[in-house]
């Protein structure tokens, strides 16, 4: 669980790091 945990909270991490360098 923690694990998945990890991986989602990584992937909103990634998805804003792409929203903020589009912008």
């Amino acid at each position: 669980m923690v694990v998945k945990l990890d991986i989602k909270q990584r992937a909103q991490l990634l998805t804003w790091e792409v929203y903020e360098n589009h912008q």
